[in-house]
């Protein structure tokens, strides 16, 4: 049975083959942590570049609380908006389509 030999592995050929496919693959882990503290250091050089550049941000494009609340007195509707700026259908009510008066904003 000569033809049998080739598929039938010596156990140390196969302990050896084991092996190497260990290392194979502690070496790919190995790339892969380093690959990704690199990208953690480079996400947080760019957090910090945009955290300098919210600073930097003119004070004026803070968003504003407004206090809204509907002129009809049988409406009585309420609405606490945070918004930079009020658009004209921030200002309609959603129950009675009234106007809605401001009464407070900071």
């Amino acid at each position: 049975m000569p033809g049998l030999d080739k598929w039938i592995k010596e156990p140390e050929r196969e302990e050896k083959e084991e092996k190497e496919e260990k290392e194979e693959i502690k070496e790919q882990k190995k790339d892969s942590v380093t690959n990704k503290q690199n990208t953690v250091l480079e996400a947080s050089k760019k957090a910090s570049e945009a955290s300098t550049k919210i600073k930097t941000k003119p004070k004026q494009l803070k968003p504003q609380k407004f206090l809204l609340k509907c002129g009809k007195s049988k409406c009585n509707y309420q609405r606490i908006l945070l918004k930079r700026v009020l658009t004209d259908q921030d200002t309609i009510c959603p129950r009675c389509k009234g106007k809605m008066k401001i009464m407070k904003s900071s």
